[in-house]
């Protein structure tokens, strides 16, 4: 196969991107003020009762649009990046809570006896079972791991013998 080779990328000159902004503002000018001409043309011939429902349903549309449509697709164009964002990306993980200030006798005073014992004993269970090491994942099989190649995966992760065996 033949590589073709390519002549190395210029910049547009500033004159012709120069011109085709104005070009770009002169074409939407344009086709504006004909839009204006057209419809006040269209208008004149309408009789005084037509012509204010004409206006009346324009300013209505006008009014659904602005007031209801573009909030909508600004708020869709806004949010939707950002939940993407938020789904596809790692969280931050949430900063550690303030330790508890050390309970003392006075914290305990007024409570009844079983109540006081029952938070001692929780208490001292609960700083026996805390473990700082993080709770350890399932390995995971992804698409195109030894596993999947070799047939003994599928897609969703299950392997084919469970899956026939009935």
């Amino acid at each position: 196969m033949r590589e073709t080779k390519r002549a190395p990328k210029r910049a547009i000159p500033r004159g012709w991107v120069v011109a085709r902004g104005y070009g770009a503002w002169f074409l939407n000018i344009g086709a504006a003020v004909a839009a204006v001409i057209l419809c006040l043309t269209y208008g004149i011939n309408f009789e005084p009762k037509k012509f204010l429902s004409t206006l009346y349903s324009w300013l209505l549309a006008a009014g659904e649009t602005f007031l209801v449509v573009e909030p909508i697709i600004i708020l869709a164009v806004y949010a939707t990046p950002r939940y993407i964002d938020w789904a596809m990306l790692p969280h931050e993980p949430k900063p550690p809570k303030e330790p508890k200030r050390p309970m003392t006798l006075d914290d305990l005073k007024g409570l009844k006896k079983s109540r006081v014992q029952r938070i001692l004993k929780d208490r001292v269970e609960g700083g026996l079972k805390r473990s700082k090491a993080p709770p350890r994942s399932p390995e995971i099989s992804l698409p195109g791991s030894p596993e999947m190649r070799r047939g003994k995966l599928s897609l969703a992760g299950t392997s084919r013998e469970n899956v026939t065996d009935f």
